[in-house]
């Protein structure tokens, strides 16, 4: 019992001799690091990261005159409905936009 109690005393010792600050406030080791860069690097940074972990692909379906179901063939003449999905790679969709086709009247 008698030499755990030392060997507690001298192991809190140790710990409590190097974790003593120096004149500046700081103790060695944190002094010893590299500085940590700038606030608006990391956030470059991290925006770098999130732009580089999303890989959106667009899909475009098309609803046509007289048919009820999508088609990804685009047939002009009788286009009523456009829709743009938006989807990350993992499948989630993140946009559904439908444009409606509206007939050029002054075309010939």
């Amino acid at each position: 019992m008698n030499k755990f109690a030392l060997l507690f005393f001298i192991v809190f010792l140790f710990l409590a001799c190097s974790s003593t600050p120096s004149k500046n406030g700081f103790n060695k080791a944190t002094s010893r690091l590299l500085p940590e860069p700038d606030l608006l690097d990391r956030l470059h940074y991290q925006k770098q990261l999130w732009d580089s972990g999303l890989y959106f692909n667009s899909f475009c379906y098309y609803q046509n005159k007289g048919e009820s179901v999508l088609t990804k063939q685009l047939n002009e003449d009788s286009l009523i409905f456009k829709y743009e999905l938006l989807q990350d790679s993992s499948g989630t969709i993140y946009k559904i936009i439908e444009i409606e086709n509206i007939p050029d009247l002054l075309s010939p």
